[in-house]
């Protein structure tokens, strides 16, 4: 598994975080009224009918209900399930998925989650990597590599790695890539996390446009809170000549406010001629307590850039 999370993950902290996020020890989220283990890794044709599978058991939880996949390497014979049929379509308000650590998801092709519900998408101790999301429509965005929410995303002791959102050849119109890793309308919260290695970007514009845009290389949301987190190695940007392209925040892209405590937001980077704010981009508050911004790179303002009414600016041993 590529998972990167284990140099960032501080152990002492994980019982106190299990505790504080409503977690057993196990990771079992304590409000579950059922929780649904998997036993199968098929993810064929019948999978969607067949009682087990990540995607029948996704798909008949109830939004209290938790999915356990901590089975993934007995029944698997490998730390990882791999998707074949496509995202995973998770219809519920709010839904909880958890491992133990040491397992991750993974597609053949195409994004891993996407949430339509407006609650809460839980995913705890798990990796969830290498997956994209492509548009090659001059009026669709492409949202969300691996994670799509139309409401929020909540990631304790997780990871998400290796995931791209690209506009592919638009002949028109203003599309935009928007969370390489993550896009959420609501708020995404990390929690002894890592956002890695994403990028949104813009490919090939046969017909450049003004509005063309990647924003937000690894989280793009409404709000992000950081505790004990790392948000690093993220790229917003375009692989053409499309000088009217712009490229915003290449580890974060939020329209709220940025809360990072004990956490790293470092090697970021916004690449092309319209770059800005290779760290983040932030449409409202923004709170730095103990935390760490290095590295980060753009033509315009290499770490954050703020602005908003109404918006402030807090930073505390940072």
């Amino acid at each position: 598994m590529k998972s990167r999370l284990e140099m960032f993950r501080l152990a002492p902290l994980a019982a106190g975080l299990s505790t504080l996020f409503g977690l057993t020890a196990a990771g079992t989220p304590l409000l579950a009224s059922t929780t649904h283990t998997i036993s199968s890794c098929d993810d064929g044709v019948s999978a969607a009918a067949t009682p087990g599978t990540l995607r029948y058991e996704v798909t008949h939880a109830a939004p209290t209900d938790a999915i356990d996949v901590t089975n993934i390497p007995t029944v698997c014979g490998t730390s990882y399930i791999t998707l074949y049929s496509g995202e995973l379509p998770i219809t519920q308000s709010a839904l909880a998925i958890f491992g133990s650590g040491k397992e991750a998801i993974r597609p053949i092709r195409g994004r891993i989650f996407h949430h339509s519900g407006i609650g809460t998408l839980s995913i705890s101790d798990l990796t969830i990597e290498s997956g994209y999301y492509i548009s090659d429509y001059s009026s669709k965005n492409a949202d969300g590599g691996c994670i799509y929410s139309a409401g929020s995303v909540t990631l304790t002791n997780s990871s998400v790695i290796d995931c791209e959102a690209r506009i592919y050849k638009p002949s028109g119109g203003s599309p935009r890539a928007r969370g390489g890793g993550i896009f959420a309308k609501g708020h995404v919260t990390l929690t002894g996390s890592s956002v890695s290695g994403n990028l949104a970007d813009v490919a090939y514009a046969a017909a450049p446009a003004a509005g063309f845009a990647a924003m937000g290389g690894g989280i793009y949301a409404g709000s992000v809170t950081a505790d004990y987190s790392t948000i690093a190695g993220n790229t917003a940007t375009y692989l053409a000549n499309a000088t009217t392209t712009t490229c915003f925040g290449g580890g974060v892209y939020t329209t709220g406010s940025l809360s990072a405590t004990h956490s790293t937001l470092a090697d970021n980077h916004t690449l092309g001629a319209g770059s800005r704010a290779g760290g983040a981009v932030v449409i409202g508050a923004l709170t730095l307590d103990s935390s760490t911004v290095s590295g980060n790179s753009s033509l315009v303002t290499g770490g954050i850039i703020q602005s908003g009414s109404g918006s402030y600016t807090k930073v505390i041993n940072s």
